[in-house]
């Protein structure tokens, strides 16, 4: 039976059914002053083979202990809700599984006494599952039996972190107590770390499905047209964007933004070490770095992958971040020579930026050569449903462009026309809209008159 079946309390915020392998519903319930996501599996009571147990003998075993949970909870072999319900658990991420895919999570923290995760719409929420109770095998003095034995949360840490391990051959050990992979089938990233460096501890991030675009940002209240205009006109010119703010602030959504609403014909390099940018519709490569935790395993940094956009011919070269001396220093020479692109860094103002640029590289006049673009994130109080929530409030409080640019306002001014029409649209139709904008590329003037026979 499953003995911590969640029993939904308090009054329902929103629900939603994901379907894989098998049905399941989320359950949001506000209770007093705070949000509870269930998540509860369509399935019968039933009792299923411990994971570990599984891993250990082999998959050959699967039949058979496939039949003996047949045979325990009385169940036909036609009725295959239990065969899919322990796939999920061997194959994927358990009772974890549908609140990765669940589109209004952006991240979830597992830890051993309490899962949370954050809502877009409800800000921090804590998280209930539901655990099986498993049949373990022991041995014994007097040979094998079989025992039930109650899955509890650091159990389930420690599982997570095993099919992490084994999802993406990233092993989580002592050796190597710290990852940050991606498991590309579910566009979700986990950074993990476990003893001797902390408790065992997991951060999910829930990577976008679809490209975060100037109109959706604009609708968000993330950035005013008018930002994005100005942004859209100095990505187009090449002039570098460094944007800045705090971690968790959407620095990379916006340079996702800023990259879609270009020409997509020319061409992008994108250099990550996770995938969290997409630019679909585009001319683009991804290149990923590569980490070396091994003898004879060559390292490939981001600073070799600029490089190497430069010579297969990047029209933009587009870093998700930049954190180390040698990222900095390789970025801002590619896009000081001739090729535009934009990139994120740590820092809370333009004053620390010049603090930490110094202390990097030596020099902090390159600050007058870019265009600084600050995010600011602030946390605001709203009610829901009779329910405070606290949520974060990112937007694009100051621009700054570079001290000897000129910039044509006119051309913004017709930007701007653009990018109302951009907002409201789904990417498809956003990238639609571009391609009829850039067939004129010598003038945008040509472009609105384009615009103006697709809008009317």
């Amino acid at each position: 039976m499953l003995v911590s079946k969640p029993s939904p309390t308090g009054r329902r915020v929103d629900m939603s059914i994901i379907d894989f392998y098998v049905r399941t519903v989320i359950d949001v319930r506000s209770i007093g002053s705070s949000f509870t996501i269930y998540v509860i599996d369509d399935v019968p009571d039933v009792d299923l083979p411990d994971p570990y147990c599984i891993y250990e003998r082999g998959v050959y075993k699967r039949y058979k202990w496939l039949t003996e949970i047949f045979k325990r909870n009385k169940l036909g072999e036609e009725d295959d809700i239990i065969e899919k319900l322990w796939l999920r658990w061997y194959m994927y991420y358990g009772p974890l599984t549908p609140l990765l895919l669940y589109d209004k999570i952006s991240d979830i923290y597992v830890e051993e006494s309490s899962i949370h995760a954050y809502h877009i719409d409800l800000g921090l929420c804590e998280v209930c599952l539901e655990f099986p109770r498993c049949i373990s095998e022991k041995v014994t003095l007097i040979g094998k039996r079989k025992k039930a034995i109650t899955y509890k949360l650091s159990d389930f840490v420690r599982y997570v972190m095993s099919r992490i391990s084994e999802r993406t051959s990233n092993p989580i050990t002592a050796y190597m107590p710290m990852v940050s992979v991606t498991d590309q089938e579910f566009k979700v990233r986990f950074s993990a770390s476990t003893r001797p460096v902390s408790e065992p501890y997991i951060h999910v991030r829930v990577l976008p499905t679809r490209p975060w675009t100037f109109g959706e940002l604009i609708v968000r209240g993330s950035i005013s047209v008018d930002d994005a205009a100005l942004l859209w006109y100095m990505f187009d010119n090449k002039i570098p964007i460094l944007i800045i703010g705090p971690m968790g602030g959407g620095k990379t959504s916006l340079a996702n933004a800023i990259t879609f609403c270009s020409n997509p014909v020319l061409f992008k390099a994108l250099i990550m070490d996770v995938d969290e940018m997409s630019l679909p519709g585009h001319n683009v490569v991804k290149l990923f770095e590569r980490r070396s935790y091994g003898l004879g395993v060559k390292a490939i940094a981001k600073r070799d992958l600029i490089a190497h956009s430069l010579r297969i011919g990047a029209d933009y070269v587009i870093v998700n971040e930049v954190r180390t001396r040698e990222e900095v220093a390789a970025w801002i020479d590619a896009v000081t020579s001739g090729h535009g692109g934009v990139t994120t860094f740590h820092a809370e103002n333009l004053e620390k930026l010049k603090i930490r640029l110094e202390n990097m590289i030596g020099s902090s006049s390159i600050v007058d050569e870019i265009a600084i673009v600050k995010i600011q994130v602030k946390t605001s109080i709203e009610e829901i449903n009779g329910t405070r929530t606290c949520k974060k409030i990112r937007t694009v409080s100051k621009i700054v462009p570079p001290r000897n640019e000129r910039i044509e306002y006119d051309e913004i001014a017709v930007r701007r026309q653009i990018m109302r029409e951009l907002v409201g649209k789904s990417y498809s139709q956003q990238l639609n809209i571009l391609s009829e904008v850039y067939r004129d590329p010598e003038s945008v003037l040509g472009a609105v008159r384009e615009l103006s026979k697709i809008s009317g």
